[in-house]
């Protein structure tokens, strides 16, 4: 299976330093999954703006451990809750981000 994530930034940020890209990555396995979570439940519960807010927390997690499939999806969702613009968009959105990120957990867990 196509890893859905580059650890070339995470590497190329840690200069080297084998520690600190496995606490980066562990960092990712542990925080990712609640972030998952609260953005599936602000969905149910039609709080745009909370899911903004948890998808502009999760962007940057998102582009450091770089899941390029993902990284303008994930702006997309921020700005959707922020402006409640484009809400036609989320059905889809919330399919492929449910579809990617636990997946790309998944992968992460086994690198680690």
């Amino acid at each position: 299976m196509e890893k859905l994530y580059s650890l070339d930034f995470v590497r190329e940020m840690a200069g080297g330093n084998e520690e600190f890209v496995k606490q980066l990555l562990e960092l990712f396995v542990q925080t990712v999954p609640e972030s998952v979570d609260l953005i599936n439940k602000h969905y149910a519960n039609n709080d745009f703006d909370a899911l903004g807010k948890e998808a502009h927390k999760l962007k940057s997690t998102i582009s450091t451990v770089q899941i390029p499939s993902f990284i303008d999806k994930i702006k997309e969702m921020e700005e959707i809750g922020k402006t409640g613009t484009g809400l036609e968009r989320l059905p889809v959105l919330m399919e492929e981000f449910n579809a990617t990120i636990p997946k790309a957990v998944e992968q992460v867990k086994e690198e680690l």
